[in-house]
């Protein structure tokens, strides 16, 4: 079952850090059901828009644990108010065309970018605010900009499965989070530079306000992760040891390692 909610109006963006929140706590309680949670800046647009991608493994129409997406906090714009089948190749027909030619993202320019940090309404909120005031001001007249910020809500059941499978290595924090990613697309090779410094200024400065508070969770998602970005390094050190004592055994020429172009290296954590 899955739905598509949009939101508009001034009081989305409060709304919609509510409803994240509420289900980093306390979705666990209904393990059926997932949230993508995208906030999406277009350049030379008034402001961002939200919307959430809502799954439910299951044959309810509107499961309570979704509720604040479907009209018990935000309010969809789109009459979207409940959930429906959908197979997954029909999910896949419905997006791909976005990625072919004459689609919004065909051709573009990426880069993806994480923001970690524990559920907290404070920190998710400066966190919003701190990027699309910077994104608005500086992304205005990019051609092709499109700049996203989903606040993925981690729930603290979900971690601790994840720590309870043989051979997690990860040693996460089971605490309520928000995996934030970050993603940037654009048209043109000239505004590298532009996109570059920017998630570099507004990673730092957020970071900086952030740590402060406690905010910042300790582990970063390889699939979302940026180059440069503590993958390895965010693994408890035994653990992280023990991975460098494999892929010494098994490659100590770094023969495959350095085959491999790109990505982390464990070699190099």
């Amino acid at each position: 079952m899955i739905a598509s909610p949009s939101y508009g109006g001034e009081e989305a963006k409060q709304q919609f850090i509510d409803s994240v929140y509420n289900f980093a706590v306390s979705g666990h309680n209904d393990p059926k059901a997932a949230v993508l949670p995208v906030i999406t800046y277009v350049s030379g647009t008034a402001g961002p828009t939200y919307s959430s991608t809502l799954f439910y493994n299951g044959n309810a129409t509107q499961p309570a644990v979704l509720g604040d997406f479907l009209g018990d906090i935000l309010t969809p714009d789109n009459s979207s108010r409940s959930l429906a089948p959908f197979p997954m190749e029909r999910y896949h027909q419905a997006v791909e065309p976005s990625f072919q030619e004459g689609g919004r993202s065909y051709g573009s320019r990426q880069r993806f970018h994480m923001l970690p940090i524990y559920a907290n309404k404070e920190a998710m909120l400066i966190a919003h605010d701190m990027f699309f005031e910077l994104a608005n001001a500086t992304f205005k007249d990019t051609p092709g900009g499109i700049i996203g910020f989903a606040f993925n809500p981690i729930t603290s059941a979900f971690l601790a499965a994840t720590n309870a499978r043989p051979g997690a290595l990860q040693g996460i924090d089971e605490s309520p989070a928000c995996w934030i990613e970050q993603t940037y697309s654009w048209t043109d090779e000239v505004d590298d530079q532009v996109f570059d410094t920017f998630i570099s200024e507004f990673n730092t400065r957020v970071r900086e306000t952030l740590e402060p508070m406690g905010a910042l969770y300790p582990f970063y998602y390889l699939n979302e992760a940026d180059v440069g970005q503590p993958v390895f390094e965010s693994y408890p050190a035994g653990n992280l040891d023990r991975l460098k004592e494999i892929r010494n055994k098994y490659d100590p020429a770094r023969v495959f390692t350095d085959l491999m172009p790109g990505g982390f290296k464990v070699a190099d954590a």
